[in-house]
């Protein structure tokens, strides 16, 4: 995973106005998943998904330095078609870390690997943007569904540092029997450590 590469390279030539940085951070857009964004494909199954949307935050954070409404256009298309095909009601995405096939959610519930976290942390950041650039509602609604379901729901009560890697959303089903379990506070780093 690259994670937020593009992101982190368009924030430093926003810093240093080098065309260097510019162009390295074009080299991490992944233009084979962005081009499918933007001739609005909705194409993600299959799709690692917090490989993905940290793609996207690099695109808005593209728009947000460079001025080029394409990838705000991208961005827009992305959250939409994730809230609309490939979100849970938690706000949660993914399903063993990809994305299924549009509007079919119902058939992952049976598995304990549903709702990655670090996945849901990327989705604020996507949501964030859009916000701040839009002050539309359904952001902000999304964004404290998110929030309240996806990231503080991971983290276990009265032990700091405990957390879960898949929130597990099926009838009856614990945060304790997923796959990973409930983390420790000192020996397990998954990607929600760093994110959730």
């Amino acid at each position: 995973e690259t994670g937020g590469m593009n992101d982190v390279l368009y924030r430093l030539y926003a810093v240093t106005g080098d065309p260097r940085h510019l162009k390295l951070a074009h080299l991490f857009d992944k233009p084979c998943f962005l081009g499918l964004l933007a001739v609005q494909a909705d194409s993600l199954s299959g799709f690692h998904a917090n490989t993905h949307i940290p793609v996207v935050v690099g695109a808005l954070r593209r728009y947000e330095v460079t001025g080029d409404t394409l990838y705000k256009e991208i961005g827009t298309f992305f959250m939409d078609t994730i809230n609309s095909s490939h979100s849970y009601a938690t706000g949660g995405t993914s399903e063993s870390e990809f994305w299924t096939d549009p509007r079919r959610l119902g058939s992952t519930l049976w598995t304990t690997e549903t709702e990655e976290s670090c996945t849901t942390y990327n989705m604020l950041k996507v949501a964030r943007f859009l916000l701040r650039w839009t002050r539309e509602m359904r952001y902000a609604d999304y964004y404290e569904r998110a929030l309240t379901n996806g990231v503080l729901s991971i983290q276990r009560g009265q032990e700091p540092g405990v957390m879960i890697y898949m929130l597990p959303l099926g009838p009856g089903n614990s945060k304790a029997v997923s796959y990973h379990g409930w983390g420790t506070a000192f020996s397990s780093f998954w990607c929600c450590y760093g994110t959730g």
